[in-house]
């Protein structure tokens, strides 16, 4: 059986002592003194020698029970406690100091973390990809909110579970770096599936990457959407098809048309071959028409090459919408505005260019069904931190949906093939999408327009 350190001090002291008390005794017993005064003397000395072994067992327990709260104390993390007898003028007040010293250092070092772990959180927060950590069994320990928001699925509800019990196992065993066609539950970009519903997989980046914590080996996530950066890329290169045909075929027109004008100039007051000229006069005529149109054509792409940065500001939709509406005053057209003013951080007169865009396509098509007087609906409604349009028609539907947003190509007898590209690029640059299905329900087609709502 082991003595405790208590017991061990206390015999440690009795056994040093011995010898004084053996002595005090002694010389006590040999004089000649009363055997009252002898009795007191013992019992005086006896009692003097309990006090000062208890004395001394005290102040050293007293020392170790404060070094044994302090060590505790940073030992469940509160390094707040400091010992009052730090100083540096003997052994003991020296120790103490170093002892605050480490709780001092600690507290920092735990204030430094926190302050990291909490810029670490505003990073994961804001920053514009999906991340997940698992831990070495594969259970989710960390997750930011845009792969929550992309999931579908509460934080709360994640956290702890197993990757098998998640819609991310289907990740599981892609390579690194891998560009995935995916739909996720929670994408709030709706992508259309092909089948007059929203749903479409969309192209995501999945890589996976390896830490150890503690010694033991852990994964991270990282999810990202492809589909936008991939949408602006394909824009930016019509964009500079663009300027190079227009570039090209503006070339060639000018000295067309200038030609054109001299030769009619001339023609016109020539008295020589009268039936030359009658013939000659109207075929000029006609390549001036058909240059001047094609030079008009050409203008209207330059201005998607040419569109300006948007310059943001906070504004209200709602009166947007109610100000399209009033343009078309003479068509059909319903406005279902929500009451809760919705706070858009865009360019306006942008904004109002790709709606009036989209509403002149839909009555356009109500125009080309057989009853000229269906309605186009307009529904705003307000998904998360995204506003959601929604731009209804009772048309013939789309039949090519592949080449909507395709430059030159349109279903319009008149028509450039301009606006729905312009829609696009409007929309993109505001962090948001347009989408054009048929109608789940019904004739006709929807034009969805996402767009983000003001912070």
């Amino acid at each position: 059986m082991k003595l405790s350190f208590g017991v061990k001090l206390l015999l440690t002291l009795t056994i040093g002592s011995a010898p004084t008390i053996l002595i005090a005794i002694w010389w006590l017993i040999s004089k000649d003194f009363s055997i009252y005064l002898k009795i007191l003397l013992l019992i005086i000395l006896g009692a003097w020698i309990l006090y000062f072994l208890g004395f001394i067992y005290s102040r050293v327990a007293f020392h170790i029970r404060t070094f044994n709260n302090l060590i505790e104390a940073m030992h469940t993390g509160d390094y707040s406690l400091r010992a009052a007898r730090a100083q540096s003028n003997d052994d003991l007040g020296r120790l103490y100091l170093q002892v605050n010293r480490l709780a001092a250092s600690l507290q920092g070092s735990r204030v430094k973390e926190q302050e990291l772990l909490s810029l670490l959180g505003k990073v994961l927060d804001q920053i514009k990809v999906a991340i997940v950590v698992f831990d070495y069994q594969q259970r989710i320990k960390l997750i930011n909110p845009q792969c929550c928001q992309l999931l579908d699925i509460e934080e709360a509800a994640l956290s702890g579970q197993h990757i098998n019990d998640t819609p991310l196992k289907a990740l599981i065993g892609k390579q690194d770096e891998e560009l995935l066609d995916f739909h996720f539950p929670g994408d709030r970009f709706q992508r259309p599936n092909g089948t007059g519903a929203y749903g479409g997989n969309a192209r995501w980046q999945i890589t996976w990457q390896d830490y150890r914590e503690q010694g033991q080996p852990g994964q991270i996530l990282y999810i990202t959407d492809l589909q936008q950066v991939l949408n602006k890329e394909e824009l930016k290169a019509w964009k500079n098809i663009i300027r190079v045909i227009a570039h090209e075929v503006n070339n060639s027109l000018s000295p067309i048309s200038s030609l054109c004008q001299t030769l009619q100039d001339l023609l016109s007051n020539s008295e020589k071959y009268p039936e030359a000229t009658e013939d000659i006069l109207p075929a000029l005529g006609v390549i001036g028409e058909r240059a001047e149109t094609l030079k008009n054509f050409i203008s209207g792409y330059a201005k998607v090459a040419r569109l300006p940065e948007p310059q943001k500001s906070a504004f209200i939709l709602n009166p947007v919408l109610k100000k399209t509406c009033r343009m078309f005053q003479e068509a059909n057209i319903i406005c279902k505005a929500p009451e809760e003013a919705l706070i858009i951080d865009g360019d306006c007169p942008q904004i109002e260019q790709l709606l009036i865009n989209l509403v002149k396509n839909a009555i356009e098509a109500n125009d080309g069904a057989e009853n000229k007087h269906n309605s186009v609906e307009i529904q705003c409604v307000k998904k998360g931190d995204m506003c959601e349009i929604q731009i209804l028609d009772q048309g013939c539907g789309i039949l090519n949906k592949d080449n909507l947003f395709v430059p030159f190509y349109t279903t319009k007898s008149h028509g450039t093939g301009v606006g729905l590209m312009l829609c696009r690029q409007i929309a993109a640059s505001h962090m948001g999408s347009v989408t054009l299905d048929n109608r789940a329900t019904g004739e006709g087609a929807v034009a969805t327009i996402l767009l983000p709502l003001a912070n």
